[in-house]
């Protein structure tokens, strides 16, 4: 029953983040799709696009790509941030949604 209350809590809080959700979702769909090679649709850094240097950011995604794939060090390598940004992003996912909870339920 329990299960079925938290599911029922989590559905509520993806409706109502509805931007971040798909987000979330997109960055799942494109970096999946990547990871297996059969297309990219990641989105190009703007930075790099514009200006023609890499920014802080570049590499972040083929980090994601090596951490799914089982490879810390070759993502780290890619790109140190990765190891501020994952947990920096999963705490704030799980504080909002903490606050969430309390605030509605």
């Amino acid at each position: 029953m329990k299960i079925k209350k938290e599911i029922s809590y989590i559905i509520s809080y993806i409706c109502n983040n509805k931007i971040i959700s798909l987000v979330i979702l997109y960055a799942i769909i494109a970096i999946s799709l990547k990871s297996l090679a059969i297309i990219n649709i990641t989105v190009p850094c703007l930075w790099t696009t514009i200006f023609g240097h890499r920014c802080p950011g570049c590499g972040l995604t083929t980090a994601a790509i090596e951490l799914l794939r089982f490879h810390p060090i070759s993502a780290f390598k890619t790109n140190p941030l990765i190891v501020i940004i994952i947990p920096a992003f999963l705490y704030y996912l799980i504080t909002d949604y903490i606050k969430f909870r309390k605030k509605n339920y």
